[in-house]
């Protein structure tokens, strides 16, 4: 029984429990160590996957990404998991509604300026570092974006 093993790949001899098994080889063992496989299986992921525009990982290509008829190679530029994420995100946006009459309030604005809601938005990003006020955060202080610091 071998203790020791050469890889084909690095040329480093390491103990047998850095190889995988495999049985069809004659001494029971993978001709590569586990990390030259590993850096083997990256490498074969970068050139046939496909990276995530969202969390910059590369990933298989059927399995990961879903159809998108609109993009050129024919698959959504973010994950599966990523597009998971971004749905959840959204919909506890819903469920936590823009406190509007903070804005309004913030700006000096009377109410009969009828403002539309994302004419009210859109100033806000424009011309504030504060985060968006949300009708759960009412007796909260506002944030700054960039520091996360209370305002």
């Amino acid at each position: 029984m071998i203790i020791e093993k050469e890889c084909t790949n690095c040329k480093e001899v390491q103990n047998v429990s850095f190889f995988h098994r495999k049985l069809s080889s004659p001494d029971g063992y993978s001709p590569w160590c586990v990390s030259c496989r590993k850096i083997t299986a990256e490498q074969q992921l970068v050139k046939t996957g496909k990276q995530c525009s969202l969390c910059g990982k590369f990933k298989l290509r059927d399995k990961s990404f879903t159809l998108d008829a609109r993009t050129p190679d024919g698959l959504r530029n973010s994950c599966k998991s990523c597009d998971v994420e971004m749905k959840n995100r959204a919909s506890s946006y819903k469920e936590d509604p823009v406190d509007y009459g903070r804005i309004i309030e913030h700006f000096g604005l009377s109410e009969s300026m009828h403002l539309k809601d994302s004419e009210l938005v859109s100033r806000w990003n424009d011309e504030t570092d504060l985060s968006l006020p949300r009708e759960s955060d009412k007796d909260k202080p506002l944030l700054n974006v960039v520091t996360g610091a209370p305002v």
